[in-house]
Order: C-alpha cells, then structure tokens, then sequence
C-alpha cells in the first residue's frame, strides 16, 4: 500500500508540471504553421496568421463587429464583410448567389484569396510567382506542394495605385507578402455565381496587380490575393495597412464590420470547444486528468472495507448459543452459569429496588415485601434455591436448568 501511494503521488506530480510546461508556452504557438493549408485567418485566432488584432482593433475605434456564423443567407442588411481565404466548409454555389444579391443591395465585402482562390473565383485566374527560396506553385497546389511552408521564403512587397479610386487618396500603399498575384495579360474580369463581373485592377507591385474591384450594383467586392496584409502579423509589421479596413468601413460608418467565421468551420454549429484555442484545450484535458487521479485517490484511501471472502457471512444466533452450551459441557463449568443466573437476578430486582447489583439476597426479599413487585413465595424459594446451590459443591446442570426457568418466570412477572 505504500508503494503504492508513492507511486501515486509521483504521477501527481508529473502531471502537475505538464500543465505549467504546457501553461507557460507561447500562446501562438501552432504546430500547422507549417503548413500553408493548415492556416486559419480567424477574427478568434491570435496566431500570426490570425485576425484578431484586426478585430479587437475595430471594436476599440467603436465599430459595430460581428462574427458571421451561418451562412451568407443569413447575412445582415447593411454592413462591410471580410472574407479571408476560407477553406474548411465549403462554399456553395446558393451562398454565393446570396452573396452576390447582398452586395448588390449596397454592401462591400473584402475577399482575401490566396492559397484557395477557388473559394469564390469560379472563372478567376492567379499566377503563380517566385519570390527568392520560394517554390513555383500552380494556381491550385497540390497537397504535396502545400507541405512546403513557402512563406518562410517571400518577402514582404509595397503595392502601390495604379488607378484612380476612393482607396487610392487616403491608401498610398499596401504591404503585403503572397505568392499570386492576378494575371495581367487577361481581361480583368471574374465569375461570380456563374456570372462575369468586371474587374478593375487597383493596386500592384513590380510582380503584377494584388487587388481588384467589381462593381455589383449598388455595392462592390474588394478582392486582394494577401490575406497576410490583414492578419495579426501583418498588422504588427505594418500597421498602416489598417487604413485599407477603415477605408472600406468609412463607406458605410453606420453599417457593421463582419467577419465570415462560418466558413473557417466556426459555424453555429460549433460548440465552446471547438473555438477554445489549442493550448487551452490541452490545460483542461491535464486537468480533468489530474482531477480523475485525485477522485481515485480518495476512493482507493476512503473506499469501503472488503472483507476476506471467507468471512462474507453472518452467523445465526443459534449457532453461537450452541456452541457456548458445548463448551460449558465438556468444562463442566456449572459455577460460572450459577454466577450469571445470580447477577442477573440482583441486577434487575436491584435497578427495580434502588439497591446494589450485589446486594444480599435477604434485602431483596425485605424489599419485595414492603413494595410487591414480583411474587414473593417464588422470590422466596429462587432466593433459597440460590444459597443451598452457592454454599454447596458444583452444581447439577438440571436443577441449573430448573433455577434458570424460575427466575425467569419471577422476572417475567
């Protein structure tokens, strides 16, 4: 048992400092950054990669910010959406047709493409381009090739206006860090729910443009090939590209910023579990295990006590009676039954009287006859009784027998 203790205790404390091994880690750190698909642009995430800062920033400057967990049918009237290259639920073509009807009633939206274009550009082309240690990719990598982390290898550019627009006065340039860009040599135009849009391409660097606007209707779409522009790290980098957001936001001041969270699979049906970050996830899973050892501790310590199987039944009273009888048989101990049959008389007429346990036998016949409570020939021939067998030799275990039955009946009485 105490070996086993140790050992218990031990395991307690390696699990208690797994939790402040685990507690004290970076709070961004993601083992999938390294790989470009694994990357989430998520106003919940505050890995490099995440938009939190972007949001946190948004509602401090006293913008109206909401999270869009269901699909684009259930966007709001009026507001400004940011889409930042989703890839875990799929869009389907009925979202975009509703998307496409709500920025037509007067909305924008800002789409942030990268890695999974294919999102929302149906017909859009990208290009892929090379920048120092970093691999060609197709406009739709492969999973092969999206296991190079490519990003470790871009450098991050400036974009300039290359058209006049309500972006280019207040927004001179834009950083930003990404291996497409659109294709220049094409007509700048997109798909959009099965629709051709037209397209006008705003900004650009030495490598081709990076962003675009389609005109739909009473609205507009911004569409910029780096989400990295945006993100927490991009921000941190240059933080003049929040004039970009404020730019789009200031074209409807009333109207809520949205980030489209339904489609990095924080949709309404996501539980607290599945939007708690990774690290705190392992905090309570140490926890909660810790917890079970302390609960099996207790029970271990306080559980009841098991009996040896040999001893899990009860004995009848009977059996412990006539074990006794034998015993007093072949001891031939009559004086010992004679001692108790005496004690038991002086100690319940006594208790009755308000005399000693041990009081002589003729105080117990003086006071039953001046106070009669039980019968007083039979007192008086059990008392008799009682002397001639006290003053005798052993005595004979019948006439024990018949005592017994006396004072019983007397005590009955």
């Amino acid at each position: 048992m105490r070996f086993r203790s140790d050992v218990l205790v031990l395991l307690l404390i390696v699990a208690f400092l797994a939790v402040m091994i685990s507690l004290s880690r970076r709070d961004d750190f993601d083992p999938s950054r390294g790989k470009m698909g694994m990357k989430v642009y998520s106003s919940y995430r505050t890995f490099p990669e995440g938009y939190k800062a972007l949001y946190l920033t948004l509602d401090r400057l006293g913008f109206d910010i909401r999270r869009q967990v269901q699909f684009y049918g259930n966007l709001p009237r009026r507001g400004l959406l940011i889409v930042a290259d989703p890839y875990r639920r799929e869009i389907t073509d009925y979202e975009k047709s509703r998307l496409k009807a709500w920025i037509a009633g007067g909305n924008y939206a800002l789409i942030a493409l990268e890695h999974h274009a294919e999102a929302l550009l149906d017909g859009g082309e990208y290009r892929a381009i090379q920048y120092m240690n970093a691999p060609t990719l197709s406009p739709h990598p492969t999973e092969k090739e999206l296991i190079l982390d490519i990003g470790t290898g871009l450098r991050v550019g400036k974009a300039a206006p290359i058209a006049d627009s309500f972006l280019s006065s207040r927004v001179e340039t834009l950083a930003m860090k990404t291996c497409y860009r659109f294709t220049p040599d094409r007509t700048p135009e997109v798909m959009l729910a099965g629709e051709k849009i037209g397209t006008a391409y705003l900004y650009a660097d030495e490598s081709g443009p990076v962003v675009a606007y389609s005109a739909i209707g009473k609205g507009g779409v911004l569409w910029c090939a780096s989400p990295w522009s945006f993100s927490n790290d991009g921000l941190r980098e240059h933080p003049e590209n929040l004039e970009f957001i404020l730019a789009l936001a200031g074209l409807q001041p009333d109207a809520p910023v949205i980030f489209d969270e339904y489609h990095h699979s924080y949709g309404a049906s996501a539980s607290v579990w599945s939007v708690t970050p990774t690290l705190t996830k392992l905090g309570i899973v140490q926890v909660g295990i810790a917890f079970l050892l302390l609960l099996l501790t207790l029970a271990w310590r306080f559980g009841a006590v098991q009996l040896p199987l040999e001893e899990r039944f009860s004995r009848s009273r009977a059996e412990y009676l006539t074990s006794m009888a034998d015993l007093l048989n072949r001891a031939h101990a009559t004086h010992v039954v004679l001692r108790r049959l005496r004690a038991r008389l002086g100690r319940t007429l006594g208790r009755r009287f308000g005399l000693p346990v041990n009081a002589p036998l003729e105080k117990l016949i003086e006071a039953n006859t001046a106070h009669p409570l039980v019968d007083p020939a039979l007192l008086m021939r059990t008392c008799r009784e009682l002397e001639l067998l006290e003053n005798g030799p052993r005595p004979d275990e019948e006439f024990l027998l018949h005592l017994a039955r006396n004072i019983e009946r007397l005590l009955k009485r």
